[in-house]
């Protein structure tokens, strides 16, 4: 069986795993809580006058709203799967 030894060198190494793992935490965090405000934004875009009037006319709500809304769930999702997935080696 072989000891551990803490070296310089397995310690700078073991802080930089640390500090990989906080740094795509806090990526995910960020792409989570981006993609919530954006698909807030969706919402309110599409309850806007002009979606309104796009959707008397076409159907449907302005460009602008249906971009927000695919652009939070793409970017919340993103950020679910990255919070909730085990790090590489674990």
């Amino acid at each position: 069986m072989r000891s551990f030894r803490a070296s310089a060198g397995n310690i700078i190494v073991l802080i930089a795993a640390f500090l990989n793992i906080v740094m795509n935490k806090m990526i995910s965090v960020a792409l989570l809580v981006g993609g919530i405000v954006l698909i807030v934004l969706g919402i309110t875009a599409t309850n806007s006058f002009s979606s309104d009037v796009s959707r008397f006319f076409t159907g449907s709500p302005t460009d602008k709203a249906i971009w927000l809304l695919i652009g939070g769930i793409v970017a919340a999702s993103l950020g679910g799967f990255g919070l909730f997935r085990s790090p590489k080696g674990a």
